[in-house]
């Protein structure tokens, strides 16, 4: 996923792939200090890729709001 963000920074698909993984990571057993910075990282990159390509929503949309939630704890095993 880099390297296509690498060639094609702009490329939306990708963004929200990228966006999604790092939300994701913010899901795991790291530091409270790093899943927040990958929930942040994360959710910007999906409301960019969201803002290039509206077609996305559908897919993303549920994603990036579930993502809002503030954290509470350890995450859940």
């Amino acid at each position: 996923m880099a390297e296509v963000l690498a060639d094609r920074p702009r490329w939306a698909r990708a963004q929200a792939l990228r966006g999604g993984g790092l939300l994701a990571l913010a899901e795991t057993r790291a530091s409270s200090e790093q899943r927040q910075a990958w929930r942040i990282e994360g959710q910007e990159m999906l409301r960019q890729a969201l803002a290039r390509n509206p077609h996305l929503e559908s897919e993303w949309r549920g994603r990036l709001g579930a993502a809002r939630e503030p954290l509470a704890g350890p995450p859940t095993p």
